[in-house]
Protein backbone atom coordinates (compact mmCIF):
# COMPACT_ATOMS: atom_id res chain seq x y z
CA UNK A 1 0.00 0.00 0.00
CA UNK A 2 1.21 3.42 -1.05
CA UNK A 3 1.47 6.48 1.69
CA UNK A 4 0.43 9.95 1.33
CA UNK A 5 3.13 13.09 2.93
CA UNK A 6 2.24 16.12 3.67
CA UNK A 7 4.80 18.85 3.50
CA UNK A 8 5.30 22.14 5.21
CA UNK A 9 8.20 24.57 4.02
CA UNK A 10 9.10 28.54 4.45
CA UNK A 11 7.56 30.16 1.36
CA UNK A 12 10.08 33.37 0.60
CA UNK A 13 12.80 34.10 -1.47
CA UNK A 14 13.87 30.09 -3.05
CA UNK A 15 11.16 28.87 -1.38
CA UNK A 16 7.76 26.63 -1.60
CA UNK A 17 4.47 27.77 -1.89
CA UNK A 18 2.49 26.09 0.67
CA UNK A 19 0.95 22.61 2.24
CA UNK A 20 2.48 20.11 -0.57
CA UNK A 21 0.79 16.65 -0.75
CA UNK A 22 2.92 13.72 -1.89
CA UNK A 23 2.59 10.09 -3.06
CA UNK A 24 5.31 7.65 -1.42
CA UNK A 25 5.73 3.94 -2.69
CA UNK A 26 5.93 1.63 -0.20
CA UNK A 27 7.90 -1.37 -2.21
CA UNK A 28 10.27 1.21 -3.95
CA UNK A 29 10.42 4.87 -1.88
CA UNK A 30 9.72 7.01 -4.90
CA UNK A 31 8.39 10.24 -3.69
CA UNK A 32 5.65 12.05 -6.59
CA UNK A 33 4.37 14.95 -5.86
CA UNK A 34 0.73 15.43 -6.49
CA UNK A 35 -0.44 18.58 -5.26
CA UNK A 36 0.40 22.16 -2.83
CA UNK A 37 -1.83 24.16 -1.30
CA UNK A 38 -1.06 28.05 -1.01
CA UNK A 39 0.00 29.08 2.71
CA UNK A 40 2.27 31.35 4.28
CA UNK A 41 5.33 29.45 5.95
CA UNK A 42 3.67 26.32 6.78
CA UNK A 43 6.62 25.55 9.07
CA UNK A 44 4.55 23.17 11.02
CA UNK A 45 1.38 21.08 10.25
CA UNK A 46 -1.13 19.09 12.76
CA UNK A 47 -3.14 16.16 10.76
CA UNK A 48 -6.45 14.65 11.56
CA UNK A 49 -8.14 11.75 9.86
CA UNK A 50 -10.73 14.37 9.02
CA UNK A 51 -7.98 17.85 8.83
CA UNK A 52 -4.67 19.42 8.24
CA UNK A 53 -4.01 22.47 10.60
CA UNK A 54 -1.06 24.79 9.36
CA UNK A 55 0.90 27.45 11.12
CA UNK A 56 2.41 30.45 9.63
CA UNK A 57 5.32 31.37 10.94
CA UNK A 58 5.59 35.39 10.58
CA UNK A 59 7.61 37.61 12.74
CA UNK A 60 5.22 39.69 13.61
CA UNK A 61 1.70 37.64 13.99
CA UNK A 62 1.52 34.00 13.78
CA UNK A 63 -2.01 32.13 12.28
CA UNK A 64 -3.40 28.79 12.42
CA UNK A 65 -4.88 27.95 8.74
CA UNK A 66 -7.20 24.93 8.54
CA UNK A 67 -8.13 22.28 5.57
CA UNK A 68 -10.66 19.62 4.98
CA UNK A 69 -9.05 16.35 3.89
CA UNK A 70 -12.11 15.37 0.67
CA UNK A 71 -12.17 11.32 -0.38
CA UNK A 72 -10.37 12.06 -3.51
CA UNK A 73 -7.31 13.17 -1.74
CA UNK A 74 -7.11 16.37 -2.10
CA UNK A 75 -7.36 19.31 0.21
CA UNK A 76 -10.15 22.33 0.68
CA UNK A 77 -9.89 25.33 2.39
CA UNK A 78 -11.43 26.16 5.33
CA UNK A 79 -10.33 29.05 7.60
CA UNK A 80 -7.54 30.73 8.64
CA UNK A 81 -6.98 32.65 12.49
CA UNK A 82 -4.72 34.89 13.00
CA UNK A 83 -3.27 35.15 16.52
CA UNK A 84 -1.05 36.79 18.97
CA UNK A 85 2.77 36.13 18.77
CA UNK A 86 5.62 35.92 16.70
CA UNK A 87 6.70 33.18 14.85
CA UNK A 88 4.53 30.63 15.80
CA UNK A 89 6.31 27.25 15.13
CA UNK A 90 4.23 24.27 16.17
CA UNK A 91 0.58 22.88 16.36
CA UNK A 92 -0.88 20.09 18.17
CA UNK A 93 -4.14 18.61 17.97
CA UNK A 94 -5.48 17.45 21.44
CA UNK A 95 -6.79 13.91 21.60
CA UNK A 96 -10.32 15.17 22.20
CA UNK A 97 -10.65 17.15 19.03
CA UNK A 98 -11.94 19.91 20.05
CA UNK A 99 -8.76 21.70 20.69
CA UNK A 100 -5.03 22.77 19.67
CA UNK A 101 -2.79 24.20 20.94
CA UNK A 102 0.10 26.33 19.29
CA UNK A 103 3.57 27.65 19.81
CA UNK A 104 5.13 31.24 19.60
CA UNK A 105 8.87 30.94 19.23
CA UNK A 106 9.90 34.63 18.52
CA UNK A 107 7.72 35.85 21.24
CA UNK A 108 7.97 33.47 23.95
CA UNK A 109 3.79 32.45 24.52
CA UNK A 110 1.29 29.74 24.32
CA UNK A 111 -2.42 29.37 23.17
CA UNK A 112 -5.05 27.09 23.06
CA UNK A 113 -8.49 27.31 20.56
CA UNK A 114 -11.51 25.42 19.70
CA UNK A 115 -12.08 23.54 17.01
CA UNK A 116 -15.81 23.56 15.46
CA UNK A 117 -17.65 20.49 14.31
CA UNK A 118 -16.55 20.61 10.16
CA UNK A 119 -12.64 21.23 11.49
CA UNK A 120 -12.22 24.99 11.02
CA UNK A 121 -10.39 27.08 13.62
CA UNK A 122 -12.69 29.02 16.85
CA UNK A 123 -12.30 31.07 19.37
CA UNK A 124 -9.28 30.84 21.84
CA UNK A 125 -9.66 30.20 24.97
CA UNK A 126 -6.48 30.11 26.75
CA UNK A 127 -3.69 32.31 25.90
CA UNK A 128 0.06 32.34 28.25
CA UNK A 129 2.99 34.80 27.58
CA UNK A 130 6.56 33.51 29.34
CA UNK A 131 8.75 36.08 30.64
CA UNK A 132 12.30 36.33 31.80
CA UNK A 133 15.44 35.75 30.28
CA UNK A 134 17.39 32.77 30.20
CA UNK A 135 21.40 31.29 30.72
CA UNK A 136 22.61 32.60 27.49
CA UNK A 137 21.36 35.73 27.08
CA UNK A 138 23.64 36.98 24.93
CA UNK A 139 22.48 34.50 21.86
CA UNK A 140 19.10 32.51 21.86
CA UNK A 141 18.07 33.00 25.19
CA UNK A 142 17.91 36.12 25.74
CA UNK A 143 14.13 35.86 26.60
CA UNK A 144 11.61 33.13 26.18
CA UNK A 145 10.91 30.96 23.15
CA UNK A 146 8.13 28.77 23.22
CA UNK A 147 8.83 25.70 20.87
CA UNK A 148 6.40 23.10 21.00
CA UNK A 149 3.30 21.97 23.13
CA UNK A 150 2.08 18.45 24.09
CA UNK A 151 -0.40 16.91 25.77
CA UNK A 152 0.34 14.64 28.72
CA UNK A 153 -0.76 10.71 28.06
CA UNK A 154 -3.73 11.33 30.42
CA UNK A 155 -4.67 14.07 28.55
CA UNK A 156 -4.61 16.54 31.58
CA UNK A 157 -2.00 18.58 31.52
CA UNK A 158 -0.19 20.70 28.47
CA UNK A 159 3.39 20.36 28.29
CA UNK A 160 5.28 23.29 26.63
CA UNK A 161 8.97 23.28 26.03
CA UNK A 162 10.77 27.27 26.55
CA UNK A 163 14.01 27.04 24.59
CA UNK A 164 14.71 30.54 26.04
CA UNK A 165 14.32 29.69 29.44
CA UNK A 166 15.38 25.74 29.73
CA UNK A 167 11.81 25.11 31.16
CA UNK A 168 8.94 22.32 30.05
CA UNK A 169 6.68 24.28 31.50
CA UNK A 170 3.31 22.19 32.47
CA UNK A 171 -0.33 23.91 32.83
CA UNK A 172 -3.43 21.42 34.07
CA UNK A 173 -6.59 21.87 31.88
CA UNK A 174 -9.85 23.01 32.78
CA UNK A 175 -13.06 21.23 31.12
CA UNK A 176 -13.31 24.24 28.93
CA UNK A 177 -9.51 24.21 27.56
CA UNK A 178 -8.49 27.03 30.07
CA UNK A 179 -4.69 26.54 31.61
CA UNK A 180 -3.44 26.81 35.10
CA UNK A 181 -0.18 26.66 36.09
CA UNK A 182 0.37 23.31 37.45
CA UNK A 183 2.15 22.80 40.89
CA UNK A 184 6.08 23.51 41.00
CA UNK A 185 7.17 19.97 41.56
CA UNK A 186 5.34 18.81 38.23
CA UNK A 187 7.39 21.96 36.16
CA UNK A 188 11.14 20.48 34.79
CA UNK A 189 13.89 22.80 34.46
CA UNK A 190 16.88 21.45 31.88
CA UNK A 191 20.14 21.82 32.96
CA UNK A 192 21.28 25.29 32.24
CA UNK A 193 21.94 26.13 27.99
CA UNK A 194 20.23 22.91 26.70
CA UNK A 195 17.27 24.75 25.37
CA UNK A 196 14.32 22.17 25.09
CA UNK A 197 12.80 21.91 21.55
CA UNK A 198 11.03 19.01 20.96
CA UNK A 199 9.55 16.06 23.31
CA UNK A 200 7.71 12.61 23.49
CA UNK A 201 5.83 10.68 26.09
CA UNK A 202 5.84 6.54 26.21
CA UNK A 203 2.57 5.38 26.03
CA UNK A 204 1.24 5.59 29.73
CA UNK A 205 3.88 8.49 30.43
CA UNK A 206 6.20 6.49 32.59
CA UNK A 207 9.36 8.26 30.71
CA UNK A 208 9.33 11.53 28.68
CA UNK A 209 12.10 11.97 25.82
CA UNK A 210 13.31 15.63 25.24
CA UNK A 211 15.48 16.63 22.34
CA UNK A 212 17.95 19.81 23.48
CA UNK A 213 18.40 22.02 20.27
CA UNK A 214 21.38 23.96 21.70
CA UNK A 215 22.92 21.54 23.28
CA UNK A 216 22.58 18.81 20.98
CA UNK A 217 21.39 15.88 23.61
CA UNK A 218 18.50 13.30 24.11
CA UNK A 219 17.57 14.37 28.03
CA UNK A 220 15.10 11.12 29.34
CA UNK A 221 13.13 11.88 32.10
CA UNK A 222 11.12 8.72 34.34
CA UNK A 223 7.97 9.54 36.40
CA UNK A 224 7.97 7.82 40.03
CA UNK A 225 4.32 9.64 40.45
CA UNK A 226 2.12 8.23 37.70
CA UNK A 227 2.88 11.44 35.53
CA UNK A 228 2.51 13.88 38.27
CA UNK A 229 6.26 15.06 38.34
CA UNK A 230 9.62 13.92 36.24
CA UNK A 231 13.15 13.53 37.08
CA UNK A 232 16.20 13.26 35.05
CA UNK A 233 17.63 9.86 34.23
CA UNK A 234 19.95 10.07 31.25
CA UNK A 235 21.76 12.96 29.03
CA UNK A 236 22.89 11.30 26.07
CA UNK A 237 24.90 13.41 23.06
CA UNK A 238 23.16 13.08 19.99
CA UNK A 239 26.27 13.11 18.07
CA UNK A 240 29.48 11.49 17.63
CA UNK A 241 32.31 12.14 19.80
CA UNK A 242 34.88 13.15 17.18
CA UNK A 243 31.96 15.85 15.77
CA UNK A 244 32.75 19.36 17.34
CA UNK A 245 31.43 22.12 14.82
CA UNK A 246 28.35 23.74 15.04
CA UNK A 247 24.99 21.24 15.14
CA UNK A 248 21.19 21.89 16.30
CA UNK A 249 19.61 18.96 17.64
CA UNK A 250 15.90 19.34 16.48
CA UNK A 251 13.45 16.81 15.94
CA UNK A 252 12.35 12.98 17.10
CA UNK A 253 10.52 10.23 16.79
CA UNK A 254 9.95 6.93 17.91
CA UNK A 255 9.41 3.79 15.79
CA UNK A 256 6.16 1.95 15.77
CA UNK A 257 6.72 -0.99 17.89
CA UNK A 258 8.47 1.73 20.61
CA UNK A 259 11.90 -0.07 20.33
CA UNK A 260 13.86 2.48 18.67
CA UNK A 261 14.43 6.54 18.98
CA UNK A 262 15.48 8.87 16.02
CA UNK A 263 16.86 12.57 16.07
CA UNK A 264 17.56 14.61 13.75
CA UNK A 265 21.18 16.70 13.68
CA UNK A 266 21.74 19.97 11.68
CA UNK A 267 25.06 20.47 10.89
CA UNK A 268 25.87 16.95 11.19
CA UNK A 269 23.42 16.51 8.91
CA UNK A 270 22.52 13.12 10.25
CA UNK A 271 19.70 10.80 11.70
CA UNK A 272 21.27 9.52 15.46
CA UNK A 273 19.75 5.91 16.34
CA UNK A 274 18.85 4.62 20.04
CA UNK A 275 17.54 1.57 20.79
CA UNK A 276 15.49 2.24 24.29
CA UNK A 277 15.37 -0.31 27.28
CA UNK A 278 11.90 -0.48 28.45
CA UNK A 279 12.30 -1.48 31.32
CA UNK A 280 14.49 1.53 32.58
CA UNK A 281 13.47 4.01 29.98
CA UNK A 282 16.86 4.39 29.53
CA UNK A 283 18.50 5.33 25.33
CA UNK A 284 21.62 3.55 23.74
CA UNK A 285 22.91 5.35 20.97
CA UNK A 286 23.30 3.09 17.76
CA UNK A 287 25.02 5.14 15.46
CA UNK A 288 24.14 7.91 12.69
CA UNK A 289 22.92 7.65 9.23
CA UNK A 290 22.92 10.73 6.55
CA UNK A 291 20.05 12.76 5.95
CA UNK A 292 20.26 12.90 2.15
CA UNK A 293 20.98 17.09 2.09
CA UNK A 294 21.58 19.88 4.74
CA UNK A 295 19.78 20.67 7.64
CA UNK A 296 17.06 17.54 8.59
CA UNK A 297 14.95 19.61 10.24
CA UNK A 298 11.95 17.25 10.68
CA UNK A 299 11.70 13.80 9.58
CA UNK A 300 9.01 10.94 10.12
CA UNK A 301 8.72 7.10 9.98
CA UNK A 302 5.86 5.64 7.61
CA UNK A 303 3.14 4.05 9.69
CA UNK A 304 4.62 0.65 9.23
CA UNK A 305 7.71 1.98 9.96
CA UNK A 306 9.25 0.61 6.83
CA UNK A 307 10.50 4.14 5.76
CA UNK A 308 11.62 6.86 7.03
CA UNK A 309 11.52 10.09 5.24
CA UNK A 310 13.90 13.27 5.77
CA UNK A 311 13.29 16.66 5.56
CA UNK A 312 16.51 19.07 4.27
CA UNK A 313 16.13 22.48 4.78
CA UNK A 314 18.83 24.22 3.23
CA UNK A 315 19.06 21.49 0.31
CA UNK A 316 15.58 21.53 -0.06
CA UNK A 317 15.24 17.49 -0.20
CA UNK A 318 12.77 15.18 0.81
CA UNK A 319 15.14 11.58 1.56
CA UNK A 320 13.55 8.36 1.45
CA UNK A 321 15.27 5.49 2.91
CA UNK A 322 14.17 1.88 3.94
CA UNK A 323 14.26 0.80 7.61
CA UNK A 324 14.72 -2.59 9.21
CA UNK A 325 12.57 -3.00 11.39
CA UNK A 326 14.24 -5.76 13.59
CA UNK A 327 17.84 -3.91 14.04
CA UNK A 328 16.53 -0.42 13.43
CA UNK A 329 18.95 0.35 10.90
CA UNK A 330 18.16 2.57 8.00
CA UNK A 331 19.57 1.53 3.87
CA UNK A 332 20.60 3.18 1.38
CA UNK A 333 18.77 6.37 -0.20
CA UNK A 334 15.46 5.11 -1.94
CA UNK A 335 14.50 8.44 -3.23
CA UNK A 336 15.79 12.02 -3.38
CA UNK A 337 13.18 14.55 -4.47
CA UNK A 338 12.72 18.67 -4.57
CA UNK A 339 11.07 20.73 -1.87
CA UNK A 340 12.33 23.87 -1.73
CA UNK A 341 13.24 25.11 1.97
CA UNK A 342 10.97 21.51 3.21
CA UNK A 343 10.52 22.42 7.15
CA UNK A 344 8.07 19.36 8.13
CA UNK A 345 7.15 15.99 6.38
CA UNK A 346 4.42 13.73 8.03
CA UNK A 347 3.39 10.34 6.37
CA UNK A 348 0.03 8.80 6.97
Amino acid sequence: MDYTLCTGCYTGKDGGTGVGLWTLDAETGTLAKRGEYPCDNPSFLAVTDQCIYAVSERPESGAVTAFRREPDGTLSYLNRVDTMGGDMCHVTVWPDGKHLSAANYRSGSLLVRTLNPDGSVGGETAFVQHSGVGFDSADRQEGPHVHATLLSPDGMRLYASDLGLDWLSVYDIGPDGTLTEAEERAQIRTPDGMGPRHFRFTERGKYLYLVAELGSKLLVYASPDGGKSYAQIQSVPTLPPEFTDFNLAADLHFSPDGRFLYISNRGHDSIARFAVDPATGEAEPQGHFPSGGRWPRNFCLTPDGRWLIAANQYSGTLCAYPRDKETGALGKLACRAEAKQVTFVKAF
